[in-house]
């Protein structure tokens, strides 16, 4: 007997329906996902050349060395990125360049602004005086040290959570600089033919060092909600008045920039802008917490730039300390990502 043609009822149409609906929104959810993958790999590879663009200008800081002080070198970038961050947002907001906000930020912000400015800073200061006292690995090395300063800053004030794996991972960080330092009540005269580095230097690095550390943790407060050169442009002029203060202060003389000097601090300023703006498109276009990985490469670059270019003489310990606090940066990476995929949200 053939079966009966029975006209499909409702209940038939709504799972049709609902079927072809899974469907098109799994082919959505595949679209997006390969969409994301390319803008994660485009978010990283940009991050990338600002990590090479960042090496260039601390490499040019090291050959420029005390014929340029430390603080006029910082304001030659403060000044060359204050002026790009300007032409970046008259293009950019175009429209809005009378309101006060598009120039400052939100008014309920500007205490975190000028706390972003004022220590990343002196964070930048602080790099630069031991780029030109110390080899240019070993500084880089020891600047890395606000990745566990501010997992404490951030704990004391921002609530954050701080386990026995940020404890494990500060105390692997601490080793590898001390293999970088070499501190004569630790490897006496120098190990393998390395003296220890000079204290002040050291010091000035470490300073640095944790005020980036409440520099970062006050970006983070601010919240992705505002304009990155906004927050470039904040960071340029707090420099740029604090800059001749300090160097009255310290009693550094402006040097007149003539021949390759001048060229060498443009390239400071414009690898400074550059990586800058690299870094802040490639957080835009990919998750920050896949795409930040390439800027800790900087260590390798700098290593490769020390020895290759720079011809500055290291040792295996030093190679071993770089190495451990790359991979105590990777560790807070991997962290990071796993609370990200435990909270469900990775573009946090």
């Amino acid at each position: 007997m053939r079966a009966l043609d029975l006209p499909a009822t409702h209940d038939d149409v709504s799972l049709i329906v609902k079927a072809e609906e899974k469907k098109v929104g799994e082919l959505e959810e595949a679209g997006k996902h390969s969409v994301e993958k390319t803008q994660n790999a485009q978010g990283m590879l940009m991050v990338f050349c600002a990590s090479v663009a960042f090496s260039a200008g601390s490499s040019m800081v090291s050959v420029i060395g005390d014929r340029v002080p430390s603080l006029q070198t910082a304001m030659c970038r403060f000044i060359t990125q204050g002026v790009l961050a300007v032409v970046a947002i008259a293009l950019t907001k175009q429209g809005h360049l009378h309101e006060v906000k598009t120039w400052v930020g939100s008014p309920e912000k500007k205490p975190l602004f000028f706390a972003r400015g004022f220590f990343g800073c002196m964070g930048l200061f602080c790099l630069f005086y031991g780029l030109q006292h110390i080899a240019l690995s070993d500084a880089i090395a020891i600047n890395y040290f606000n990745i566990p300063f501010t997992a404490i800053v951030a704990s004391v004030l921002l609530g954050d959570p701080f386990g026995k794996l940020d404890m494990a991972c500060m105390l692997f960080c601490t080793v590898g600089v001390m293999l970088v330092i070499q501190p004569s009540f630790l490897f006496g005269s120098g190990s393998g033919g390395a003296q220890p580095l000079p204290l002040v230097p050291v010091l000035v690095l470490m300073s640095g060092a944790f005020s980036v550390a409440f520099a970062l943790t006050a970006v983070r407060k601010i919240g992705p909600s505002e304009d990155a050169f906004v927050l470039v442009l904040w960071f340029a002029g707090v420099g740029t008045i604090c800059g001749p203060l300090f160097m009255y202060i310290f009693g550094q003389a402006w040097v007149p920039l003539e021949g390759s000097l001048f060229w060498m601090e443009a390239v400071v300023g414009l690898s400074g802008w550059l990586g800058q703006a690299l870094l802040n498109r490639g957080h835009q276009i990919g998750r920050p917490g896949i795409v930040s990985v390439p800027k800790y490469s900087d260590i390798i670059i700098s290593l490769l730039s020390q020895t290759l270019i720079l011809r500055q003489p290291t040792t295996p310990l030093k190679v071993t300390g770089c190495m451990c606090v790359f991979a105590t940066v990777l560790a807070f990476f991997f962290k990071q990502r796993l609370k990200e995929k435990e909270g469900g949200d990775g573009n946090q």
